[in-house]
């Protein structure tokens, strides 16, 4: 999964209005030791590219009010607005650059956001959770594109209309150079292209592809009458299921853990909110089809059982997501439900993170198996206090 920050969105804007604006300061020079000025339409333009992808990152991504990062952006910000063609041209770009300078550092510096509320955090992962989302449901647009695209070729082929045919093999690259330069000067030319005649590694025969977008036919033959087939795609499939596994792993390992920090700021630790505090059935639903599609092979067992989405699979059929069902997840984000402050489980005990020397363990587990009274969690406690009296912490 990829880390979601607004520092890295925003560092990339900084970065490349720095660099177009700091070599349109080193033309300003340029043009007055000339003893020329820019035109005004050219500083205009120049504005607009430097500074409109700004504006737009203070409405896609304000700055976190009450962050140190803030303030910075802000200036950067008030800076670029400020930034006018005309007598203060020179001026306001040396500020805008010298704003650029200040910030930039802070920006490569910032891991995590920081963030002052629960909705900072929120809207990150719904940003995230859209952007996934709409990449998975059009990634099949490039296959069917270059299904058609064969298609069209070959069947010009097939039905007569062309002397040669289009090789039936795709891969990435272009594959036929070889066959293009073996060709005698008196055959029918081979077009240069990310087809192939032959089989061989790095390449796909065109059928696998065919196949693998489709969802089935309308049959008619004149005389005959008609008949229809319907199949689930398999490009469909792989793309669902990457973006269910993706959207699992974000929750469960990036947001729930932010949101349980966010939680805990202040609280004493027996009070403070865990990773499993952080609960959400619509979550959980995506968790029981991620199931499903990396561990029982695409079979219904854990997606028979959803509570949020109604939707109704059946214990051992193929798992098959349909588009109304994901822009039904669309459309049902459950942004009120993750703002609700969560319910901490009060915690005596937690399991203990990190690894033991192998002979330090055995020799340790030995001592307590073979003690009549001392139990596991007893003798953990007494191996963890001894060792912060050592170190002066207790």
């Amino acid at each position: 999964m990829i880390k979601q920050t607004r520092a890295s969105r925003w560092l990339q804007v900084v970065e490349t209005a720095h660099a177009l604006l700091n070599l349109t300061l080193m033309s300003v020079a340029v043009y007055r030791a000339a003893g020329r000025a820019i035109p005004v339409h050219g500083q205009v333009l120049l504005i607009a590219a430097g500074c409109d992808p700004i504006k737009l990152m203070t409405e896609s991504d304000p700055p976190i009010a009450g962050t140190d990062l803030a303030g910075k952006l802000n200036n950067i910000i008030s800076q670029a607005l400020a930034l006018t063609p005309g007598e203060q041209f020179d001026a306001g770009l040396t500020n805008l650059i010298a704003a650029f300078k200040d910030v930039i550092p802070k920006l490569k510096g910032t891991a995590e956001d920081e963030v002052e509320s629960a909705n900072d955090l929120v809207e990150e992962l719904e940003r995230g959770f859209m952007l996934s989302l709409i990449m998975s449901m059009s990634a099949h647009d490039a296959v069917v594109r270059r299904v058609g695209e064969w298609e069209e070729q070959h069947g010009r082929f097939v039905q007569g209309y062309a002397h040669k045919d289009v090789g039936h093999y795709f891969s990435m690259h272009a594959t036929n150079a070889d066959e293009i330069r073996s060709q005698s000067e008196h055959d029918f030319p081979v077009e240069s292209s990310f087809y192939s005649n032959k089989p061989g590694s790095g390449k796909i025969h065109m059928q696998h592809m065919i196949l693998a977008i489709n969802s089935g036919a309308d049959i008619m033959v004149a005389g005959g009458g008609g008949a229809s087939t319907t199949y689930y795609p398999e490009v469909q499939g792989i793309e669902y299921a990457q973006w269910f596994t993706y959207m699992h792993a974000l929750w469960d390992e990036q947001f729930r853990p932010r949101l349980a920090e966010f939680h805990s700021r202040g609280k004493d630790a027996e009070d403070q909110v865990q990773k499993n505090d952080i609960k959400s059935e619509y979550f959980n639903d995506i968790r029981k089809i991620r199931t499903d599609f990396v561990h029982h092979q695409g079979i219904v067992e854990d997606a028979a059982n959803l509570v949020f989405f109604d939707w109704q699979f059946e214990v051992g059929s193929r798992l098959e997501i349909s588009m109304e069902q994901m822009i039904e997840a669309m459309d049902k984000f459950p942004r009120e439900q993750l703002l609700e402050v969560p319910t901490p489980h009060k915690q005596k005990r937690r399991s203990l993170h990190g690894s033991f020397d192998v002979n330090l363990l055995d020799k340790y587990m030995k001592h307590v198996k073979a003690s009549p009274t001392l139990g596991i969690n007893q003798a953990n406690d007494e191996m963890m206090r001894d060792w912060l009296i050592k170190k002066g912490l207790l």
